[in-house]
């Protein structure tokens, strides 16, 4: 009876595990969508990757709403949305304004130039800035491409960042783009870099 009862108990909470996961799986795929309608872009899933799910933030990245690992999982992308449309722009000049009259001339549209400067490493990679041809891949106003700080924590315990692209487009917002790979591995990051410009873009 006692064993019954232990066994019922048991797979009722399995039942409810089962479904609170995936309300949380549905919560975030709700969060995926708002925040991508707000930025207005298209984001598509890179040829030879899957989507992940629940990922992890990376230290000094803003934010992760999608992710995507290879097939050997030896590179691992992220992805970082920040909308900022017309009304949080104005209300971001204000509120400097108010509470920052040091900085009279803030522009939010510089601010992923802050985020850019404030994590850049220049030691063994020079900062690319795009120019118009390349910003036209992804119909931004601004980006860059380049390496960050080292960060001895390896990511999820096993990547290590090798590049960063960072864009803006102005009453829409910022998006990043994190490149990771598998410490030791000899996979080829360049050629990853490329399938970036197939994979996200503003509307």
């Amino acid at each position: 009876m006692l064993r019954n009862l232990l066994l019922i108990f048991l797979i009722g909470f399995c039942i409810d595990l089962f479904a609170q996961d995936k309300e949380n799986e549905q919560l975030r795929a709700s969060q995926q969508t708002r925040v991508k309608n707000r930025i207005d872009m298209k984001i598509n899933i890179p040829a030879g990757f899957k989507e992940v799910k629940n990922p992890e933030i990376p230290n000094d990245a803003s934010a992760v709403d999608y992710a995507f690992v290879n097939k050997d999982s030896t590179i691992f992308i992220t992805i970082g949305l920040q909308p900022r449309d017309s009304l949080i722009y104005e209300r971001s000049k204000k509120s400097f304004k108010m509470f920052m009259p040091q900085f009279p001339n803030y522009e939010p549209d510089d601010q992923w130039k802050l985020n850019f400067k404030g994590r850049v490493d220049s030691s063994d990679f020079k900062p690319q800035m795009f120019a118009a041809s390349r910003l036209r891949a992804f119909n931004a106003d601004a980006g860059a491409e380049y390496k960050i700080k080292y960060i001895s924590e390896l990511y999820m315990n096993r990547y290590v960042p090798e590049r960063v692209i960072s864009l803006n487009k102005k009453f829409k917002g910022i998006a990043e783009i994190y490149f990771f790979k598998a410490r030791g591995t000899k996979s080829d990051i360049n050629r990853q870099l490329k399938k970036a410009y197939r994979m996200i873009k503003y509307n």
